[in-house]
């Protein structure tokens, strides 16, 4: 939320505050600290908390705010490094930074198909003859919310398809370590040159050339011509509605909101809504859809 509006509105807001409670405002932009009214230095390591992200850090956020700004006697462990992309499956151990190692955890897990002699072999392989990358948010990872990942990997896996699912912080950012999109795509789904995947359905709505320095700027979309030549496989952008559930979206004929963030190519098919959970809406999947992007993928 980084339109004008909205920190206008907040400002307002604050204001009220202003001398009641402590202040702590965060956002990407940090000249919307300013709004804040503890000490910048703690500003800056509850951003630290928050952008590093997993419960661990969440938990540890709270319990440094009891300390530094409540008074608590708590104790509270420095902000956590957690990995900023990587290669995930719902059966593993844990997450793989090296996609050699994940194919391999692969076909020790995965019963591998019979070799088709009309194929030539390469030298890193999947479990199965058809592929297809996931590519999403590093935040669904961090806070295992994952639902939407997993319903996606079983319905594929059902149709005997291997699935190399990766997780990304979508943005380069210089100063956090953080790799582009293209970047992870080029370590995760190309192997000594050549694509290891048949197709990718990438959730995340970024471009796949993002830039801190310089987010919106649309020009460096260009880029990623390049890496699409390269891997020459079809891409799909299904839509996660972030902003309506299940049953406002039945009831409609449009995604509203979702249109603008959510659409990078002309993929328009919808695979996940918005429920209701208490005092917020969660992400779930709508099987019937993810069935219905499944099966579009196949015939590719």
């Amino acid at each position: 939320h980084t339109a004008n509006f909205f920190w206008e509105e907040l400002e307002q807001r604050l204001e009220c505050l202003q001398g009641k409670v402590p202040i702590i405002c965060l956002g990407h932009d940090p000249s919307h600290w300013v709004f804040s009214t503890v000490d910048p230095g703690i500003v800056a390591n509850c951003y630290n908390y928050i952008t590093y992200n997993g419960e661990e850090n969440l938990v540890n956020l709270l319990r440094y705010i009891g300390k530094e700004v409540v008074g608590l006697d708590l104790t509270a462990d420095p902000p956590a490094l957690v990995p900023w992309e990587g290669l995930y499956h719902p059966d593993a151990p844990g997450q793989f930074a090296d996609i050699a190692e994940y194919l391999d955890w692969q076909k020790s897990t995965i019963p591998a198909k019979p070799a088709i002699p009309s194929k030539p072999a390469k030298s890193a392989k999947p479990a199965k003859e058809g592929t297809v990358g996931i590519l999403f948010s590093r935040i669904s990872w961090v806070n295992r919310t994952l639902e939407i990942e997993d319903a996606l990997i079983r319905e594929f896996e059902s149709r005997d398809l291997s699935v190399i699912p990766v997780f990304s912080y979508s943005v380069r950012d210089d100063e956090l370590g953080t790799k582009g999109m293209d970047e992870v795509i080029r370590e995760y789904f190309i192997v000594d040159g050549e694509p290891v995947v048949d197709a990718v359905v990438k959730l995340s709505p970024f471009f796949l050339v993002s830039d801190k320095t310089a987010i919106q700027d649309a020009s460096k979309a260009r880029h990623g011509i390049d890496l699409l030549m390269d891997l020459d496989v079809p891409i799909f952008q299904p839509i996660i509605s972030y902003y309506t559930t299940r049953e406002q979206w039945e009831e409609t004929n449009g995604l509203s909101n979702d249109i603008g963030w959510g659409v990078a190519l002309p993929e328009f098919i919808i695979i996940a809504a918005g429920e209701a959970q208490d005092n917020f809406i969660d992400r779930r999947p709508i099987a019937e859809r993810c069935i219905k992007l499944a099966s579009r993928v196949e015939k590719w």
